[in-house]
C-alpha cells in the first residue's frame, strides 16, 4: 500500500505526559506507518510535557509541530492543523487514546477500495486506567444509510477513529472554531453537502474516558451550540419540527441530569461490555 497519509493531533497544557507518549507510540507502532504526524500545540506547555514532546520528536522525525494561541479550543486547532496536512488522507488521533496497531492499515484499505467515502470511522473500546482492565466498554456505531438517521439525534462517528479526505472537509468549511461539538457539527455540514460517511464495526481505538468524560457531557456550554446545530438541520430540511423539539429536550435532560445517572446510562444503556 503506497498511499501516503497524515495524522492530525492536538495537544494542550493539561495533557498527561504519560498519556501523550502512549498515544504517539501507538501511532507509530502500526502495521502501516504514517507519512507525517501534524501536532498542533495549543499554548505554552509545562516543562514535563514539553520535555516528553521533544523526546518524541527526536524519536519520530516525521512529527511536525505547529504552535497556536492558548484558549482557542480543539476546533480551532484542528481547523488550522488540517490546512498544514500535506496529504489528502488524514487520520484523526487524540493525545490520550491508544490506536490498535492495525488501525491505519484497515482504514486505508477500506478508503482506497471505497473511493465514494469521504469520512470513515470505527468502533471503539472505552477504558479508564488500562486497556487490560475488566470493565472495558464497546461502542459500536451505525453503518450505511443508518448513519444519516442516527446523525439527526446523536454524533454518528467516533471522532478519534476517523480517516477523512482533506479536500472534502475543506469543501464543507473545515472544523468550526467554536468550542465543543466541533466534530459533530462538521459531520452534519458534510452530510448536508452530499458527502458520504461510513463506519466499520471493528474497534480500532482504545478511548480513555477516566478523565471526567460523563461530567463533560453535562456542560451547560453545549446548550447554545446544540441549539444552533438543530436550527441548521431544521433550516436545511434534515430534521422536522418534532425531531427538533425532541433534540432540544434531550439536550436539557443530558445537561441537567445528575452525573451519577449519566454514568449509569453510559455504562448500562448506551454501551456494551
Amino acid at each position: 500500500m503506497n498511499e501516503k497519509f497524515s495524522v492530525l493531533m492536538s495537544v494542550y497544557y493539561k495533557e498527561n505526559p504519560k498519556f501523550l507518549k502512549e498515544a504517539l507510540d501507538s501511532v507509530f507502532n502500526q502495521t502501516l506507518k504514517p507519512s507525517e504526524v501534524v501536532l498542533v500545540v495549543e499554548g505554552k506547555l509545562p516543562n514535563e510535557l514539553d520535555s516528553v514532546l521533544k523526546k518524541l520528536k527526536s524519536k519520530y522525525d516525521c512529527i511536525k509541530t505547529y504552535d497556536v494561541e492558548a484558549g482557542k479550543g480543539l476546533g480551532a486547532s484542528l481547523n488550522y492543523g488540517l490546512t498544514k496536512c500535506k496529504y489528502n488522507y488524514v487520520m484523526r488521533a487524540d493525545t490520550d487514546d491508544i490506536c490498535v496497531n492495525t488501525r491505519f492499515e484497515v482504514e486505508m484499505d477500506f478508503m482506497l477500495n471505497h473511493n465514494e467515502i469521504d469520512v470513515l470511522g470505527s468502533s471503539i473500546y472505552e477504558f479508564k486506567e488500562s486497556i487490560n482492565e475488566k470493565d472495558i466498554r464497546l461502542k459500536n456505531m451505525p453503518t450505511g444509510a443508518a448513519i444519516y438517521n442516527y446523525a439527526k439525534k446523536r454524533n454518528p462517528l467516533n471522532h478519534m477513529t476517523v480517516c477523512m479526505k482533506k479536500d472534502a472537509v475543506l469543501k464543507a468549511g473545515n472544523y468550526s472554531t467554536q468550542k465543543m461539538l466541533e466534530d459533530y457539527e462538521l459531520w452534519i455540514r458534510m452530510i448536508n453537502n452530499g458527502m458520504k460517511l461510513e463506519n466499520i464495526n471493528i474497534p480500532l481505538v482504545y478511548a480513555r474516558i477516566g478523565n471526567g468524560f460523563e461530567k463533560r457531557r453535562g456542560s451547560k456550554q453545549q446548550i447554545s451550540l446544540w441549539k444552533k446545530m438543530q436550527k441548521y438541520m431544521y433550516e436545511n430540511n434534515m430534521i422536522g419540527v418534532t425531531r427538533y423539539c425532541i433534540n432540544i429536550i434531550n439536550m436539557y435532560l443530558m445537561v441537567y441530569t445528575p452525573n451519577f445517572v449519566r454514568k449509569f446510562a453510559y455504562k448500562y444503556i448506551l454501551r456494551s461490555s
